[in-house]
């Protein structure tokens, strides 16, 4: 599996340099059709989280901080907004 780094170069190498998929699979040691693949690609790679990300360490006790801040901070939103 190619990475995004991967896609990018191949694809950087193909279009801008001009160099040609049997030469870009001999440089970068993979085979023509993965290269093919990685050019026949239409959208830019990004990245994409496999998971959420999770705060373990605060998630738990989350909800009684905002509560802690909005009992105690009540009217002073600005200070809320600048403690949090």
């Amino acid at each position: 599996m190619l990475k995004m780094a991967n896609i990018e170069l191949i694809r950087k190498l193909h279009f801008k340099e001009g160099r040609s998929i049997r030469q870009l699979a001999k440089d970068l040691t993979l085979s023509r059709q993965t290269i093919r693949k990685a050019l026949q690609q239409n959208e830019i790679p990004t990245y994409q989280r496999s998971k959420p990300v999770t705060n373990p360490v605060i998630d738990p006790v989350k909800p009684i901080i905002i509560r802690w801040l909005t009992d105690v901070f009540g009217k002073q939103k600005m200070v809320l907004t600048r403690f949090w």
